[in-house]
């Protein structure tokens, strides 16, 4: 029985007979189609991870989509205005006891979780963007002044959300609602 690399005593005369050299380059070749082997299994396997990650990062957005839209509802009913303010953001931070402070921490977590995944490569920053970019810029400045705040007390709390967010600002300028754009002067923290 033969293996799949050799090649049968006829085939070599024959080959020889052809091309007297045949036995000088034969090992050439066969090293080059080892490496063009390599390299098409390389692509496909990147190329299969690729996939597998677009596809975790819808699953776990399309998972947690209920969640947040009802959270952000629940959030949007306590608070009224667009943006919230310096002062009521530092005086909800500062009030531990504060059921809406429990509730913004918990979405805001929630999030942080989401762009941990995204800043380590877990998930696709690509389909994050195209699913949530806008969204996700726009809960960052809505709470801006509460993340802000609570960065006061520790300095690694939202810290990769904050991160997300403002690379998804700079990369892609369209992902900062306009309306948000004017409220909050955001013109120098796209630069």
């Amino acid at each position: 029985m033969q293996s799949a690399l050799q090649i049968a005593p006829d085939t070599v005369y024959v080959l020889q007979a052809i091309d007297p050299t045949f036995l000088d380059y034969a090992p050439v070749v066969g090293v080059g189609l080892v490496v063009l082997q390599l390299v098409v299994l390389i692509v496909g396997q990147s190329r299969d991870h690729s996939r597998r990650k677009k596809q975790a990062t819808i699953e776990f957005t399309k998972g947690a989509e209920e969640m947040f839209t009802v959270a952000h509802r629940e959030l949007k009913e306590a608070l009224t205005e667009e943006i919230l303010a310096k002062d009521k953001a530092k005086e909800i931070v500062a009030n531990r006891s504060d059921p809406l402070r429990a509730k913004i921490v918990g979405f805001l977590n929630r999030l942080e979780h989401l762009a941990t995944g995204v800043n380590h490569g877990v998930f696709d920053r690509g389909v994050v963007k195209d699913l949530a970019g806008s969204f996700l810029v726009g809960i960052y400045l809505r709470y801006q002044h509460f993340i802000a705040a609570a960065e006061d007390e520790n300095k690694l709390v939202f810290r990769q959300f904050r991160k997300l967010v403002t690379k998804l600002a700079r990369k892609y300028p369209e992902t900062v609602p306009e309306r948000l754009r004017q409220l909050t002067g955001t013109s120098g923290w796209l630069k």
